[in-house]
């Protein structure tokens, strides 16, 4: 997802965003613990990804 696309959401969306995305984060560490095959770049992507909704949130909060 590109920094435009982010910001063309509002912010109710970009929360969901941010819990749907947690809620992968926390799959994909179970099954790392269960020694399931995981691509180890999606935990830095995924992170990447919730701090640049975040960053977007916060900037639409300043803003009003």
């Amino acid at each position: 997802m590109k920094i435009e696309e982010i910001r063309e959401r509002s912010i109710a969306e970009l929360q969901d965003e941010v819990t749907n995305l947690k809620k992968k984060l926390c799959t994909l560490r179970i099954d790392r613990g269960l020694q399931k095959e995981v691509d180890a770049t999606e935990f830095g992507k995924t992170k990447k990804l919730i701090a640049r909704i975040k960053t977007v949130i916060r900037e639409k909060e300043l803003a009003k």
